[in-house]
């Protein structure tokens, strides 16, 4: 079987310089069997918040879901080891940077996009902006199709104060008091009981390299207020929210957006994700037969500790559907 020793072993951090002047760190993995023949489906992983290329990748290279893909889990500004000389506070700037990355590596062949997280605003911003590099998104625990919604939180107790974060200096205040002293504590008790009480259905962390990973890539991620302020910014919905306008983006969608999010999320809530989603579909805001849900179930936010098995069933459902079938269809 194969572990997370063996895959940073065998597939270390690469980096490449982008025209703007930035250096994203990335991750470019594909399985000895799809080696052998060419892998099926080339997908780009944009991590989540507290997350990097690492963690990802070498996650889902454990799953027999993925064999026949190669995976480039990309480090957006201030994840990993990925250059920070200016933020990004729009997940379009963040989508401008995998372009960016795609021409670097001179892929011109459409790929497609997972998103988890907060990586799914750049993921769905990336299709939408490029539509001819992107041939499917996926938009996994992400953020909902009309945005965050942040609390901001008391000084003294860190309870709601009944506000919503609505600003950049919102982000830096929230993610001073609340996050900081939790997602990027040095101290590994504090973290996994942060990630256990915000992001999971289980109760249960491995004591594997895996939880290290995550560890050090919350330690190593600098771009915090940024990503937070452009998750409660993210919106390609006719919603109006606490920050953003209402946009029609979603009509611009050419190619299928798979959003798949556990059934119990509470950190990115699935109440929202669902009924955006669902109202999304209804409505048309998005091209017919486009825009797809799924739940993964019995899972909070992080697939990979409360329910693997589920997330690879769900995936690989919705790839023959909607991409392999589609494709074999044309």
């Amino acid at each position: 079987m194969t572990t997370y020793e063996d895959l940073e072993a065998n597939f270390p951090r690469q980096r490449v310089d982008l025209p703007n002047g930035e250096t994203l760190s990335y991750v470019d993995w594909s399985s000895s069997r799809s080696t052998a023949t060419h892998p099926k489906h080339t997908l780009l992983l944009i991590p989540g918040y507290a997350c990097d290329s690492k963690f990802m990748a070498f996650t889902l290279a454990q799953y027999d879901a993925f064999h026949d893909h190669r995976i480039l889990a990309v480090d957006p500004r201030g994840y990993g080891e990925s250059s920070l000389h200016s933020e990004n506070w729009s997940h379009e700037e963040n989508a401008e940077d995998m372009k960016l990355f795609l021409d670097a590596l001179q892929i011109q062949t459409p790929v497609m996009v997972m998103g988890y997280s907060t990586g799914g605003g750049a993921s769905a911003w990336l299709a939408l902006l490029y539509p001819e590099r992107v041939s499917a998104v996926w938009m996994v625990c992400a953020l909902p199709l009309n945005g965050m919604r942040t609390p901001m939180m008391d000084n003294d107790t860190l309870k709601p104060t009944g506000v919503l974060l609505q600003s950049k200096q919102d982000a830096i205040q929230y993610t001073d008091m609340a996050l900081t002293p939790f997602v990027h504590n040095p101290n590994m008790t504090i973290f996994q009981r942060t990630t256990q009480t915000a992001c999971m259905k289980t109760t249960r962390l491995p004591a594997n390299r895996g939880i290290q990973l995550y560890h050090e890539a919350a330690l190593s991620h600098r771009s915090r207020a940024s990503a937070l302020y452009a998750n409660n910014a993210f919106n390609l919905t006719p919603i109006q929210t606490p920050i953003a306008p209402p946009t029609h983006a979603l009509s611009q969608l050419q190619c299928p957006m798979m959003v798949l999010h556990g059934s119990h999320d509470n950190l990115i809530s699935t109440r929202q994700v669902r009924a955006v989603t669902e109202l999304a579909m209804v409505e048309r805001w998005a091209p017919k037969q486009q825009l797809h849900y799924y739940e993964i179930p019995h899972c909070a936010h992080m697939f990979m500790y409360d329910n693997p098995q589920a997330f690879q069933t769900v995936y690989r459902k919705a790839l023959e559907k909607h991409i392999v079938g589609r494709a074999s269809s044309l």
